[in-house]
């Protein structure tokens, strides 16, 4: 059926199916429950107006655009399709997914609880205004440029890609994620309590101003540029891994030794599991330090251990002092010719001889957990006694001189600090 135009109007409960026809054109208006179906149709132009719970589906075609205006419950899925462009319109609850489709534009406007799903699609751009609730997720796309403004409680993530842009306005509360994606520039302006995240990235540029509560953290990123203006509480992290290594040396059947060059310029040194072959039952792993101590020779220091159930470990290497080595499995080794040259051994040793055993003190790494869980307490305290209090309007009594806190805002204010509270345990002090 070449060229099929099909017009619906003030109807309830609409189902509309075509197959393999080029040129189609629908347009429904003001109807209820509407649900379009359309595959291996190029050309596809889609027009919904007034219509709560409208679902599209499009699939296999060419050159698609869609436009659904003041509607409830919008669902649109467009699959395997080149030059799609969505626009929606005073919308409640509207979710999209676009899949392995170049060269896409979204634009939603006015919209509560909006969900955007892309994927494996070339040079795609996305408009939001005015939202509330907005998450947008873009995988594997090259050029992805993504603007939100106005909008409250927004998250973004974008990974493993090119060039990504993303600009967010006047937002409370954002998240924005983005992995393996080099050449990524983030701006957000006005907007309190902002996390971002990037890893594993090149050439990241983020610039954040006139905001509350930032914390921003960077991952395996050379050439980063970050800046903040008139924000309080800032936090930054930027994480450079220098060296990576996974050639350890077998000196016997259960003890490995890496090589650490330089170990005077570094400050800790992670020491992780890459999760192919575990542990037997019931052993774990001894991390052990060695420097050369020009009076004693070659000292080795207990850091702590690795397990199954902890399969990673960060070690302070740079306050370790000579004269605190005692016994180690690992004997007369050779001792490295280079005096800048360090080693970390891992010795494969039972979990009850592990917990044995003390580490050195200056090894461990500053710990918070007990504040976390502490702080996890005090909220979930205040957070209860105060709902045990909790009335509707038609429950309370007029009392002129007794002010009432809704308990929407004693939630909020939980939700927040928690929030805060895993992005940043230290974000208090600043």
């Amino acid at each position: 059926c070449p060229s099929v135009s099909i017009s619906v109007r003030q109807c309830p409960s609409v189902f509309i199916s075509v197959l393999q026809c080029p040129s189609v054109s629908f347009s429904v208006r003001q109807c209820l429950s509407v649900s379009v179906s359309v595959y291996q149709c190029p050309s596809v132009s889609i027009s919904v107006y007034q219509c709560p719970s409208v679902f599209i589906s499009v699939r296999q075609c060419l050159s698609v655009f869609i436009s659904v205006r003041q509607c409830l419950s919008v669902s649109v899925s467009v699959c395997q399709c080149l030059s799609v462009s969505v626009s929606v319109c005073q919308c409640l609850s509207v979710s999209v997914s676009v899949y392995q489709c170049p060269s896409v534009f979204i634009s939603v406007h006015q919209c509560l609880s909006v969900f955007i799903s892309v994927r494996q699609c070339p040079s795609v751009f996305i408009s939001v205004r005015q939202c509330l609730s907005v998450s947008v997720s873009v995988y594997q796309c090259l050029s992805v440029f993504i603007s939100v403004r106005q909008c409250l409680s927004v998250s973004v993530s974008v990974h493993q890609r090119l060039s990504v842009s993303i600009s967010v306005y006047q937002c409370p509360s954002v998240s924005i994620s983005v992995y393996q994606c080099p050449s990524v520039s983030v701006s957000v302006y006005q907007c309190p309590s902002v996390f971002i995240s990037v890893r594993q990235c090149l050439s990241v540029s983020i610039s954040v101003h006139q905001c509350l509560s930032v914390s921003v953290s960077v991952y395996q990123c050379p050439s980063v540029f970050i800046s903040v203006h008139q924000c309080p509480s800032v936090s930054i992290s930027v994480y450079l891994l220098s060296q990576v290594q996974t050639d350890a040396q077998q000196v016997t059947s259960d003890k490995f030794v890496f090589t650490l060059p330089d170990y005077e310029k570094v400050n800790h040194v992670v020491v992780f599991m890459l999760g192919t072959v575990p542990f037997p039952v019931g052993m774990g792993g001894a991390v052990y330090f060695s420097f050369p101590d020009p009076a004693v020779g070659q000292v080795w220091q207990l850091l702590g251990f690795i397990t199954n159930e902890k399969p990673s470990a960060i070690f302070k290497i740079s306050g370790l002092k000579a004269g605190e080595g005692g016994a180690h499995p690992f004997g007369m080794m050779g001792v490295p010719q280079a005096p800048s040259v360090a080693q970390v051994g891992v010795s494969i040793e039972s979990l009850d001889l592990l917990a044995q055993q003390t580490p050195v003190s200056t090894s461990a790494v500053s710990s918070v957990d007990s504040f976390t869980q502490f702080t996890q307490k005090m909220l979930e305290s205040l957070y209860n006694f105060t709902s045990s209090f909790a009335l509707s309007q038609s429950q309370m009594t007029p009392n002129p001189s007794e002010m009432f806190v809704p308990a929407s805002s004693i939630l909020k204010w939980y939700e927040n600090f928690q929030r805060r509270m895993m992005q940043n345990p230290n974000f208090w002090k600043t």
